[in-house]
């Protein structure tokens, strides 16, 4: 009989999937694969790195230019 959901059976973990999971998720020793990397913002006039992650919000950033972009301390202050 059929429900309109389908007729396998969606219960939980299948062998297959944990081990899937494995693969994905963790390394040999059992660590987590899986790391955030935080990249920093670069300005928009000479390219270099600035202070700031891409997360931070621009109300939280100094040498932000609304329209432009973050700006290094060095062209800000050339600039303004």
């Amino acid at each position: 009989m059929s429900n309109g959901k389908g007729d396998k059976w969606r219960g939980g973990w299948t062998k297959e999937y944990a081990s899937n999971h494995k693969k994905i998720f963790r390394n040999k020793k059992g660590k987590n694969k899986m790391k955030v990397e935080v990249k920093k913002d670069k300005c928009v006039m000479c390219g270099a790195k600035t202070e700031y992650d891409t997360d931070t919000h621009i109300d939280n950033r100094k040498h932000y230019i609304e329209g432009a972009g973050q700006m290094c301390r060095g062209c800000h202050t050339r600039i303004y």
